[in-house]
């Protein structure tokens, strides 16, 4: 037992408490999540109607299904985080979420469509989500309100940047 102890790596001494940085990278985590966010994807919906002809009703239930689909399969990825750890969680959602918008590039039927809203809402919205609100409770405890309401700035500022920043590439590229 005591050659375990040992084995263990000793905490990095720092000048300034590391949750900080913690905090802003899930900060960050909160602000990409935008991709996968209503406000992002809604900018497109005219888009996939014009481009494919199809009704506003299949676009928008397409859109419900693949939301619904994610919202109750998200405790899954629950499980991913808590059983492999926030570190390497990270990488696959993003990188998931990266996939994800590259499917959405290759649309054109209502299926494609359906797995595409699915990928963006699970990994973008729900994942990208529920990885920076289950890690900063872990290292903040008596700044925990301070610390959760920074990083809901987050997502706010996602919200502000992500959709014009959709509109100037949809147009730029005339999508």
């Amino acid at each position: 037992m005591s050659l375990d102890l040992e084995k263990e790596e000793k905490p990095i001494k720092t000048k300034f408490y590391y949750g900080w940085v913690i905090l802003f990278m899930s900060a960050l985590a909160f602000f990409f999540s935008g991709p996968g966010q209503t406000y992002s994807i809604s900018i497109f919906i005219d888009h996939y109607i014009k481009e494919f002809g199809w009704s506003r009703s299949l676009v928008s239930s397409l859109y419900s299904g693949g939301t619904l689909i994610s919202g109750l399969i998200l405790t899954f990825m629950g499980q991913k985080i808590d059983k492999y750890g926030h570190r390497k969680m990270i990488v696959i959602i993003s990188l998931s979420l990266g996939a994800a918008a590259l499917w959405m590039s290759f649309v054109f039927n209502p299926v494609m469509l359906l797995i595409g809203f699915f990928l963006m809402r699970f990994f973008g919205q729900g994942s990208m989500g529920l990885w920076p609100q289950t890690l900063v409770p872990h290292w903040f405890k008596s700044k925990r309100g301070l610390a959760m309401s920074i990083l809901g700035i987050g997502g706010v500022v996602g919200a502000a940047v992500i959709p014009p920043l959709n509109n100037y590439f949809s147009r730029l590229y005339n999508v």
